[in-house]
This record gives C-alpha cells, sequence and structure tokens, in this order.
C-alpha cells in the first residue's frame, strides 16, 4: 500500500510539472535523427522553441528541412535556388524569416531576374553536415526539388575538419577518401554498433517520448547545455584572446601542420570538384559562399591582433583564401564574406556573431544573417546578369564581375 501510494504521489507531481511546463510553454523538442545515408538528418513536422543558443521557433518541413513547405514540382517562371550547408545555413539560433537564406529569397525577389517573375530559395541546410554529407543531399535529396542554381554555404571553421574521420572523431556518419586519385565514399557508419543503436527501435521510442513530454524535453535540454558551456569553457582557451569558436581548431587558420590536415584539406577540395562536376553536368551553376567565424569577424581589432599572436597565426583568412584558390582551378566562383564582414564589424561595431551573453563567438545573430542575405544577392545579381535563359540548356553563364563592395549602394541596378 505505501510503495502503490509512493508512485501514485510521483505520478501526480509529475503530471503536475508536465501541464505546467505547457502551460508556461515550455518546450525543446529534439529535431534531429539517425539517417541510413546522409547519419543523420531533421525530422518531418519536428517543431518548437530553441533556446541553447539565441531564442526561436523551429520547424522542421514535410521534406525534412528548416524550410517552408515546398513542392518537387517547380512552379512556372520561378527561380530555384538549392542552398546547402550546416547549422549556420539550417540556422536554428533565429526565426525563419531572420534566416541568410529568407532574406536572400526577400532580395532577390525584388529583382526581375531573366527567365523568372519569382525566386525560391530552398534552404537545405543540416547542423552538423560536412561536404561529404552535402554532396550525398545533393544527389539524394536536391535534385527532385529542379533547382536552377546550387549554392554551397561553406563554413570554414570547421567543415574541412568535418571531412576527416581523424579530426572529427564520429564514428557514426559517412565520409569520403582517397584511394590512389580516386575519391571513394565509406559508408561503413551503418554497419556500427553506434548507429545501429541510436536508429534502434529503443532510440526511436526515447524520441518519440521525449518529443510527447515537456519534462523530458527539459530534462535533456539541461544535459546539452551542459555540454554546450563545457564547449565555450574550451573554445575560450587562454581567455585573453577574446571570443574563439566551440569546435575550431587553430590548425584550420594555418596551412596543414600534419598529415591528417593535409588529408582533409585534400578530401575537402576533392568534395568541392565533384560537387561542381556534378552540378555542371546538369547545366546549371555552381556557387560557393565561404562564410565567417566569430574571431574573423570580430569588432575590436585588439582582440583579433592577440589572438593572432597567442596562436601564432599569420591570416585569418587562409581557410577562406584555399576554398577560393580551388574555385580558380576547377572553374566555381566563391564569394568570401568574412573581409567585408571584418570592415563592416569593425566600422560600426557590431556583432555578427553570438548572443548576449555570449557575443562574438558561436553561429550568425540577425545581423549576420542580413548582412550575409543582402550580399549573397548583391554577388548573385551580378554573377547572373547577362544570361539568356534561367535553368536552360542555352543558359549562358557570364564572366566574374567586378568586386562588389560592402560599403557601396545597397540598391541592386536592374539593367540587366
Amino acid at each position: 500500500m505505501r510503495i502503490a501510494t509512493t508512485v501514485a504521489a510521483l505520478t501526480l507531481a509529475l503530471l503536475t510539472v508536465e501541464i505546467l511546463l505547457r502551460v508556461m510553454g515550455v518546450a525543446h523538442p529534439v529535431f534531429d535523427q539517425a539517417d541510413p545515408v546522409l547519419g543523420n538528418s531533421l525530422t518531418p513536422f519536428a517543431e518548437g522553441r530553441q533556446s541553447r543558443e539565441g531564442e526561436s521557433f523551429v520547424r522542421i518541413n514535410s521534406f525534412g528541412f528548416r524550410d517552408c513547405e515546398r513542392s518537387f514540382r517547380k512552379p512556372s517562371g520561378v527561380i530555384r535556388i538549392a542552398v546547402l550547408g550546416d547549422s549556420f545555413t539550417e540556422a536554428r539560433q533565429v526565426d525563419l524569416k531572420d534566416t541568410f537564406c529568407s532574406v536572400l529569397e526577400k532580395e532577390l525577389r525584388a529583382q526581375a531576374l531573366p527567365g523568372g517573375n519569382n525566386v525560391e530559395v530552398l534552404n537545405f541546410g543540416i547542423s552538423g553536415h560536412g561536404t561529404s554529407q552535402q554532396l550525398l543531399s545533393l544527389r539524394q535529396r536536391v535534385w527532385p526539388f529542379q533547382p536552377d542554381i546550387v549554392l554551397l554555404a561553406f563554413y570554414t571553421g570547421n567543415d574541412v575538419s568535418d571531412n576527416s574521420r581523424a579530426l572529427k572523431g564520429a564514428s557514426s556518419i559517412p565520409y569520403h577518401y582517397y584511394e590512389g586519385s580516386e575519391l571513394r565514399l565509406d559508408r561503413s557508419f551503418a554497419r556500427t554498433d553506434s548507429f545501429q543503436f541510436r536508429s534502434g527501435s529503443l532510440m526511436n521510442l526515447a524520441r518519440l517520448a521525449i518529443g510527447r513530454s515537456r519534462l523530458l524535453q527539459l530534462i535533456n535540454h539541461a544535459r546539452l547545455m551542459k555540454k554546450l558551456d563545457h564547449l565555450r569553457e574550451q573554445g575560450q582557451g587562454s581567455g585573453s584572446a577574446g571570443p574563439s569558436e566551440p569546435g575550431i581548431r587553430r590548425e584550420v587558420y594555418v596551412p596543414p601542420v600534419d598529415s591528417a590536415w593535409a588529408d582533409a584539406w585534400r578530401v575537402t577540395e576533392g568534395l568541392l570538384a565533384e560537387m561542381n562536376t556534378d552540378v555542371r553536368s546538369k547545366q546549371i551553376p555552381f556557387f560557393v559562399v565561404s562564410l565567417s567565424s566569430g574571431i574573423q569577424v570580430h569588432p575590436d581589432r585588439e582582440q583579433r591582433s592577440r589572438f593572432l599572436r597567442e596562436r601564432v597565426i599569420e591570416d585569418l583568412f587562409y581557410p577562406d583564401r584555399r576554398v577560393e584558390t580551388a574555385g580558380a582551378r576547377e572553374g566555381f566562383p566563391v564569394l568570401l564574406l568574412a573581409p567585408d564582414f571584418q570592415k563592416y564589424a569593425e566600422a560600426s561595431g557590431v556583432f555578427l556573431h553570438g548572443f548576449e551573453p555570449h557575443l562574438g563567438f558561436g553561429h550568425w545573430n540577425e545581423n549576420g544573417h542580413r548582412l550575409a542575405g543582402e550580399r549573397i544577392a548583391r554577388w548573385l545579381v551580378c554573377r547572373i546578369r547577362g544570361s539568356r535563359t534561367m535553368g536552360g540548356e542555352t543558359a549562358v553563364w557570364p564572366s566574374p564581375c567586378p568586386h562588389l563592395a560592402l560599403f557601396g549602394p545597397r540598391t541592386i541596378s536592374n539593367s540587366w
């Protein structure tokens, strides 16, 4: 009888807490799921507020992407731009309307683009994905949507290391590797015990339970926040050098220091070349935008200088310039955001990364997304000026247009 009374009291207490959390609107849903092709993907229809970094409402559409609902069939007269990327592109930290993909779509719709009277920017970004998974997403998920342009949002902070099993250290995702001069895919992760556990019925039940219980969501959220705080402490390093990035290593800012980094760069550049070949085979253009890390665009020049001195780094833009060099070699255009973002942040004193109380590092805030969307729109409009058709076999893409200064006029010429 005493045990039954205790169980009943505990059940009542848990139900009371659950009801209170729902009344208060507290929700921390799980958006990720195991994926046999990509290792991890987003759960269709998952939705709720998140506050792990920034605060926003997140909803995953029926296709498993953080975007509004789309259709496979492209409406007549519409130009579709497919954007591939990682957490900077998925952008859970801000509301959907504030993501750079949404800003880009709005900016481009204001232009009379040739061959269409409307623009759709489809967001295929998934947190944690490197270029290997983005190439697989392109082949498995993007083509059915009939894009006219493919744009890769490349985050130099960790995309290179994410393409290396040795550097990333995760066993439950796919990797590409070189066998001689051939780039091959290793999908052995799908057979590992850890992936079998993540994709098994027990974990599916756990995700279902967390999805339905606000109390379990709160407990899971507290666990993840503790892990994030630990990463922040590690990322701060010596502290005196100002904000650093959790999960970003010094080695990304310098030429390869060992065979692991040399191999990671070789694989990354091979993946970019293969993605370019895949896209161009569809008679459409492939563009790459190199994003920014917090320290690259910190408003305080002295903070950046100390970071360089203490970590013996000569050029904060080394990874961005290396991607640009790969583009010049392989024939795809690359836009570097970080150099212009640095000038903007220093001149305005505005933080483009981070949220209170952690301004200066982490993901883009609304300022960073707005600036990125506007800058990419201006660059794309310049790149496609003069094309005869969009997405057709007779499309002609012009030679690189002159650099568009970030501090120039915000309006874009309508003369094509």
